[in-house]
């Protein structure tokens, strides 16, 4: 695992990251989908403009939770 040093923030549904040169960053829209599981979609494609979740199985650009409490990302409920 790499531990790169940056700068992270969130606002209104959104997480975005930077790290300094030569490293990358990004803006994503944070969609709650259960209990303790939130996707990230990237702001630079579709599913990133959309208001809800898109109803596609791994389109996600990458998903986080809450380290204290246990994932709920596989109980993802049916739309």
């Amino acid at each position: 695992m790499k531990h790169w040093q940056g700068t992270w923030w969130a606002g209104d549904r959104e997480f975005c990251f930077s790290y300094p040169p030569p490293g990358v960053g990004g803006c994503f829209r944070v969609t709650r989908i259960s209990a303790n599981c939130y996707e990230l979609y990237d702001f630079s494609q579709a599913a990133g403009s959309d208001e809800t979740p898109p109803d596609v199985a791994g389109l996600w650009n990458g998903r986080m939770w809450h380290a204290n409490r246990p994932t709920t990302c596989e109980a993802r409920p049916s739309v």
